[in-house]
């Protein structure tokens, strides 16, 4: 099995996931789009991740890369092969699927999340509310057709759409030493919370992930 990480920058990083991935026996390939462009043959890779990143999804002009993934997830989501989108990753993926994406109510840190359906193949057996790891000011509306699978009092936190394609506002495959990196880069705190546990719920839902793209765990 192969996935590719789409990387935005490199303190954003696959992080947890590349442990989970390669642990699975799966091949992870991280491609750093900004810098490299389309990576060959992308609907040829069983699951595709795109992951987070500084800027924000309406910044083209200054980011030309960001066009170009509209079009590859575009690609990605009509081929069928399963795509999940992290924070910037997420965002990028709903305004490809003709969402609106825009300010929103900054997060950073451990939040509470609810989620609003037990019926997802992604997000189905975590817990009905948990603190998920937070960094971003903004934020995805849902796409047409689209199911909503969770959401707090500052915005949706994910998506499904399709059967296929997920959009996540949290950020499941990130642990400490990557939150602090960007703390010390925008000069904020750490943020306190229980990333022992965290990384459980994050290695649960790349789980789930690989087995959507046919991995037997």
């Amino acid at each position: 099995m192969r996935i590719l990480a789409l990387v935005h920058q490199p303190d954003a990083p696959p992080g947890t996931f590349a442990d989970v991935i390669r642990e699975s026996g799966a091949d992870l390939t991280a491609w750093n789009l900004p810098e490299r462009g389309l990576p060959g043959e992308p609907a040829s890779y069983d699951g595709v991740i795109s992951f987070g990143g500084g800027p924000h999804p309406d910044q083209e002009d200054a980011h030309g890369w960001i066009l170009t993934e509209l079009d590859l997830l575009r690609e990605l989501v009509d081929a069928g092969v399963p795509t999940l989108g992290i924070c910037l990753g997420g965002e990028l993926l709903a305004r490809a699927l003709g969402a609106a994406v825009g300010p929103a109510p900054e997060e950073i840190g451990f939040v509470s999340v609810e989620r609003t359906t037990d019926d997802d193949a992604l997000l189905g057996d975590l817990p009905p509310r948990f603190d998920a790891l937070q960094w971003h000011s903004y934020g995805f509306e849902l796409p047409a057709g689209a199911v909503p699978l969770a959401r707090n009092a500052a915005t949706l936190q994910a998506f499904r759409a399709g059967e296929y394609a997920w959009g996540l506002q949290f950020h499941p495959e990130v642990d400490r030493a990557i939150v602090t990196q960007w703390a010390i880069d925008e000069r904020q705190p750490v943020p306190e919370g229980d990333y022992a546990t965290w990384a459980e719920l994050g290695g649960r839902i790349c789980r789930s992930f690989l087995r959507v793209c046919g991995m037997r765990l």
